[in-house]
């Protein structure tokens, strides 16, 4: 990309079209790879979990299981025949 800047207006013009060309091309670029990184989250840290555990990076493992795991996550109450702490 050859930007000259010279002294009459239609040079000046021509080069800042040129880099609004681009600016608007990269900004795009990377609203596009943004709104791929949300829409894919869960997928993308599955990955993420996968990648580490052939790794056998096993302590990096279990730390992104616990970080991605829902806070208001529960356990069952109710287990086969068995209810509550004492019975199961």
């Amino acid at each position: 990309m050859l930007i000259t800047f010279g002294t009459s207006g239609t040079h000046q013009k021509v080069a800042i079209k040129i880099i609004f060309d681009l600016m608007q091309c990269t900004r795009a670029r990377y609203k596009y790879s943004i709104r791929y990184c949300r829409q894919h989250k869960n997928q993308i840290q599955a990955d993420t979990i996968a990648g580490l555990l052939t790794r056998q990076k096993f302590s990096s493992f279990w730390k992104n299981v616990t970080r991605t795991m829902s806070r208001d996550l529960s356990y069952p109450f109710n287990v086969a025949n068995g209810t509550g702490a004492r019975h199961l």
